[in-house]
């Protein structure tokens, strides 16, 4: 069947903009490790590299009060390789994340984000996803994540075997305007689940069964519940997978300055 108009978005739209979901408060952020970048070795780097490639670990780097965006990028490229730079105004290496007073995108806004994979509506995805933090926002503003093992476990105890179907890399086909794609939802990365996931697909088609699961995917990752909430302080740059992790934000006030950099890898 075609689904049009946003209908995922529809579903959490009520939900990501209650003042009960916007709650300042941060909730199960003991699984992230902290670190300094003077501790950063070229073993803690390989380390960090597989951890959070491969094992779906979390870090936060702690940067000191003078350092660039373009030093923190140089030690991350020590890290994952030359950052990915296609989607970017002027080709940077990174793009800036901050309200704007006539947003085109979420990012551009001071509201609450949809949980998502960055690049979930496409047929790839950057692998590491970086957010550097420049300038906090006094209220708001807190960054979430949803692990996508606990997604698929939702999945497996209430579909059983069918949730395979996900994996599928023709279970959805994306119509774009230039294109149509189709691709998977879930993938196995090593030993673990990757998804690619965005509420904000527009036009698409599926089976009714896989239009079951995105529906419950879209309702679990906006559970409170099954979210890790924490906020990022200045200097801080949060690092996690892409496949592994789901994101988002709260809202933060429309004259807030809340500035961070993203960097894909």
């Amino acid at each position: 069947m075609t689904y049009k108009n946003f209908v995922l978005f529809n579903d959490i739209k009520e939900i990501i903009n209650s003042k009960e979901y916007n709650s300042d408060i941060t909730c199960n952020n003991n699984i992230i490790n902290y670190i300094h970048k003077n501790k950063i070795t070229k073993n803690i780097k390989d380390e960090i590299y597989y951890k959070v490639s491969l094992n779906g670990d979390i870090y936060i780097i702690e940067f000191n009060e003078e350092d660039t965006i373009d030093e923190a990028v140089i030690l991350l490229e020590g890290i994952f390789g030359y950052p990915l730079t296609y989607k970017n105004r002027n080709n940077k290496k990174y793009e800036v994340i901050k309200n704007s007073k006539n947003p085109k995108w979420f990012f551009e806004s001071n509201y609450s984000q949809p949980v998502h994979t960055d690049e979930g509506h496409e047929k790839k995805q950057p692998s590491i996803l970086a957010l550097y933090c420049k300038t906090i926002s006094k209220i708001g503003g807190n960054n979430i994540l949803v692990d996508t093992k606990s997604i698929y476990n939702f999945l497996l105890n209430k579909y059983g075997y069918k949730v395979e179907i996900l994996f599928n890399n023709k279970c959805i086909n994306l119509i774009n305007k230039n294109e149509n794609l189709t691709k998977s939802i879930l993938s196995t990365i090593k030993e673990n689940i990757g998804i690619s996931f965005s509420p904000l697909i527009n036009n698409f088609k599926c089976t009714q069964e896989v239009y079951a699961m995105l529906k419950d995917i879209n309702k679990f990752i906006h559970d409170k519940e099954n979210q890790y909430r924490f906020k990022l302080k200045k200097n801080q740059c949060v690092i996690f997978s892409n496949y592994l992790y789901l994101h988002s934000r709260t809202e933060f006030p429309k004259d807030s300055n809340r500035t961070l950099y993203r960097i894909w890898f």
